[in-house]
């Protein structure tokens, strides 16, 4: 059959139809030597159907001829694709997460404090988490210095080493929450007392933020406000404590830190 009609029955453009036969992805059955008129042949649709169904699924041109020539699995192909749309679609997803935290904030937070979503692996840590090193505050609140100093004498690097983690974990029974420090322990490593070897668990998900300032100022507490309020969205609820995250000293001087936050999200 001519291009034209080849072209009707497959719903596509004659101009399509030229262009693939150009980069060899759909020849005509035959081509009039004399006239230079393309003829196809009716199984041609079967083929020209798979095309444009593996173009349909986001398939390019270029990976639609390595499967039409059978050069690839085919259904190894589909299950690829398929995984890449559902990160797509889980990427968009989260983008518009953020879009509407920010919305909601009416621009508040969200410019000063870039949010976004990543995976955390398992960690080793060296683990300090005690209550008799914690004291009490006239304003309310929970001195930890003692914590810290604990911390920097088994760890004497730890203050300018990335990795040390400050966990505020919901006690159950108290008002309080329990602090925990950690620090990476590498593998095979020792745990000086008195830390003790702890595994954190890897974060599928966590909402991420990232702050230069000291521990606890106002900046850092807009920061947790921030990261918080994205935890109480019902697209991606908070499902853990908040990893506060120590980067190392952002400068010379030592109350100054890059941090990080890191909230586990579902």
């Amino acid at each position: 059959m001519k291009i034209g009609e080849f072209a009707r029955l497959g719903g596509v453009s004659i101009r399509t139809l030229r262009h693939y036969d150009e980069i060899a992805l759909l020849k005509p059955e035959r081509t009039d030597p004399e006239s230079g008129y393309r003829h196809y042949g009716a199984a041609q649709l079967l083929t020209l159907r798979r095309l444009l169904a593996l173009r349909d699924v986001g398939f390019c041109l270029e990976q639609c001829q390595v499967l039409i020539q059978g050069r690839v699995d085919l259904q190894t192909a589909l299950l690829a694709q398929r995984l890449e749309i559902q990160n797509h679609i889980q990427v968009q997803t989260e983008r518009l997460a953020r879009l509407d935290a920010w919305v909601s904030q009416k621009g508040a937070h969200m410019t000063q404090f870039d949010i976004y979503i990543q995976t955390i692996p398992t960690l080793r840590m060296a683990s300090l988490r005690d209550l008799k090193l914690v004291k009490r505050t006239p304003e309310g609140g929970q001195d930890i210095t003692a914590m810290w100093e604990a911390l920097w004498a088994a760890v004497p690097n730890s203050k300018r080493e990335t990795g040390t983690t400050l966990i505020w974990h919901d006690s159950g029974d108290s008002e309080y929450p329990e602090p925990e420090l950690l620090h990476p322990l590498p593998e095979g490593a020792s745990v000086p007392a008195p830390l003790i070897a702890r595994e954190l668990p890897e974060i599928a998900r966590a909402a991420k933020l990232s702050y230069r300032g000291h521990y606890a100022d106002q900046g850092m507490t807009d920061a947790f406000a921030a990261i918080h309020h994205f935890g109480e969205d019902s697209l991606h609820p908070a499902r853990e404590a908040v990893r506060q995250v120590f980067k190392g000293a952002a400068g010379d001087a030592d109350n100054i830190f890059l941090i990080e936050l890191q909230l586990p999200v579902s």
